[in-house]
Formats: C-alpha cells, structure tokens, sequence
C-alpha cells in the first residue's frame, strides 16, 4: 500500500505538466532570475514540481475568503523563503542528493495547498469545539478534507496514531488562543506526517 502511495505523490510531482521546464515563475527572463530561480528551471523534475505547486497555491487561494487569503499568503511567504534557503544551501554543496533537491519538501506544499477540498464530515452534526472550528473556516475545511484523503491509504496501520490525534487536535483547536492561522498550522503538521510516511 505505501509503495502503490509513493506511486500516487510521485505521479502528481512529475505527471502534472507535460512541458519541460514549466516552473511557476517565468523562466524565459533568465536575466531576470536569481540562481535558485536558475536550478529550479534549469532541472526537470523541481520545474515541474514549483509549478505544480504554484497551481495549487492559487486554486486555494482563489477559494479563500478574503479574511483567510493573508493567512495563506503568509505561510506561503514562509515556505517559499525555506525552499530558497534549502536550495541555496544546494547550489552550495552540489545538487546531486535527491534530498537536497527538495522534491520531499514540493510534495508536502502539494498536498497541503490543493486542489481545494471539501470537508469530511457533516457541519450541521458537528458537536465538538474543533469540529466547529474547522467548520467555520474555508482554509480548515480543506485542510480536513485532505487529511481524511491521506489518511485512507494508511487506517489499517495508523488507527492508534489517527486517534490519539484526533485527541490532540481537539484540545489545541478547543483552546481559544488557537485562532485559524494556529489551527492550519497544526493541521498541516499532520498532513506533513502522512506524506512523510509515503517516502
């Protein structure tokens, strides 16, 4: 099962685009780029990852109300700064590691952007603080509706894991310090934990 899922996140990666070197900026303007704008273009696989990743970020976008898009705008400015950092640090070292070249990192932010999902269970029945939460929030929805996604392919392995989580999430979501940024956060730790277990 987690072969068939490493599959599925690989095939979203590369199978996306078919153009070679379709990155989510303009890669025509070469003197206009900075040198990880360069590798990003210059290599296959991370071009067609960024612009991937870059469709996802505004379909999401696109269907955020306009309270939430500052929240998404923001996270993306932070893993976008990470991205540069870590390919830096490549160009430093040599971009022979598939590690360094960030591919785990762009499926992550895939799946945590998109395409918008819809949540995984009944609003109207929701009776939880959390679910209440996540239910007010276009942003949250979609995260929910992705972590139901994920977590189909791994339930027979991971129940204890899914509940003592489900625990932990209603009592950092119940806490009214949580506001939608924290909530989006946690929920995207999650989605992280998932697609790390896919690689």
């Amino acid at each position: 099962m987690l072969l068939n899922y490493r599959i599925v996140i690989l095939f979203i990666i590369l199978s996306s685009h078919t153009v070679v070197n379709a990155a989510g900026f303009n890669c025509k303007n070469e003197d206009k780029l900075n040198e990880v704008e360069r590798l990003i273009c210059s290599d296959k696989e991370l071009s067609k990852a960024d612009s991937e990743m870059s469709k996802s970020y505004y379909s999401l976008l696109n269907a955020l109300p306009k309270s939430e898009v500052p929240i998404l705008q923001d996270d993306q400015k932070l893993w976008l700064k990470s991205r540069n950092d870590e390919l830096d640090n490549c160009l430093r070292v040599g971009v022979e590691s598939a590690e360094c070249r960030g591919l785990y990192e762009y499926a992550k932010r895939i799946a945590q952007l998109g395409p918008p999902k819809e949540i995984s269970f009944d609003c109207e029945k929701a009776t939880h603080q959390a679910e209440k939460k996540i239910c007010s929030s276009r942003l949250l929805r979609h995260a929910d509706g992705v972590l139901a996604k994920l977590y189909k392919n791994f339930k027979n392995d991971l129940k204890e894991s899914q509940k003592d989580w489900l625990e932990l999430r209603n009592e950092t979501l119940d806490d009214s310090s949580c506001d939608t940024r924290c909530a989006w956060e946690f929920l995207n730790d999650r989605i992280a934990f998932f697609i790390h277990q896919s690689f």
